[in-house]
């Protein structure tokens, strides 16, 4: 998802959406700690205490690429003028993974390990995108180069398909957690934006890469995830009266808290018209918050 993101992204306009994506990001994330941390132990103060409340507005507050992908694939055939807000929601989706993975784990060594600060989480989380971003960058420069060779041959796109998946683990061990994320989307988006970053290098220099049947490729391999994505979070819940309710109040939480989100913040980082309508209803948490949960039992 992150890498489909990448090649279909223009480096430019990136540019231009970054800080509002990372701005209303970070945003929805704190709010959703601290709303769900004072609620949750507010409610049920014998099952949260109110850091542990905080950790799971970690959790929930990020925003699901595949989520984002989907929603607006389908509004994107009804509501005109809407390449801006995908742009802009899909960047809030990408850059949110690392951030709720890195506060997440920094909160889980606060309440493990009471002498860890929050100076750690914030320098992680910096290093972690600087980092990240250089080493997709890098390697989607040399990998364009490979492509520009290989341009006649068959099954490029697989062979770019085992670069990418070992790229995203070696991300995530080499860096740390949530690495993996921004390295998929800087590989993908130096890929076809190769000319850009070789410019800014001061190596002006073209390469010929097949993009349109690079994406066309990706986009089955991309609609076969989206598919059991969700027949995954089904076949994992387990329902009971007290989860439903409890699922029921936070993300009516989440909702309200979204809603007003935008309502103050849109008119101040200047979203258009179409851009505030659409981002105050699109924010779903999805693959970060599956893989966090996982890890929580801990505590």
């Amino acid at each position: 998802m992150l890498f489909e993101a990448g090649i279909n992204m223009d480096v430019v306009t990136l540019i231009d959406n970054m800080g509002r994506a990372t701005f209303l990001s970070v945003s929805s994330i704190f709010l959703s700690m601290i709303m769900n941390g004072f609620l949750l132990n507010f409610i049920l103060p014998n099952d949260f205490t109110l850091l542990q409340g905080v950790l799971l507005g970690s959790i929930v507050g990020g925003t699901s690429t595949i989520a984002v992908f989907s929603i607006l694939g389908s509004l994107d055939k009804t509501i005109p003028n809407l390449s801006s807000t995908k742009v802009l929601l899909t960047m809030e989706s990408i850059v949110s993974d690392p951030i709720c993975i890195i506060t997440s784990i920094t909160l889980i060594r606060m309440i493990l390990q009471p002498g860890v600060g929050i100076r750690d989480g914030l320098s992680n989380m910096v290093s972690t995108f600087i980092l990240s971003s250089i080493l997709g960058v890098l390697v989607g420069l040399s990998w364009s180069n490979i492509l520009n060779r290989l341009r006649t041959h068959p099954y490029t796109y697989m062979i770019t398909l085992a670069v990418l998946l070992p790229l995203y683990i070696i991300g995530d061990g080499l860096i740390g957690d949530g690495a993996g994320a921004i390295t998929s989307l800087a590989f993908g988006l130096t890929i076809t934006n190769h000319s850009f970053f070789m410019e800014r290098l001061g190596k002006p220099g073209k390469v010929r890469i097949n993009v349109r049947r690079l994406r066309e490729f990706h986009d089955e391999i991309v609609f076969f995830i989206k598919s059991f994505f969700f027949v995954y979070i089904g076949a994992i819940v387990t329902i009971t009266w007290k989860y439903m309710f409890m699922g029921f109040v936070i993300a009516l939480l989440l909702m309200v808290m979204r809603y007003y989100l935008i309502s103050s913040v849109g008119n101040i980082l200047l979203f258009t018209r179409e851009e505030i309508a659409v981002s105050k209803f699109v924010h779903d948490p999805g693959l970060a918050a599956f893989v966090l949960e996982s890890i929580t039992p801990i505590i």
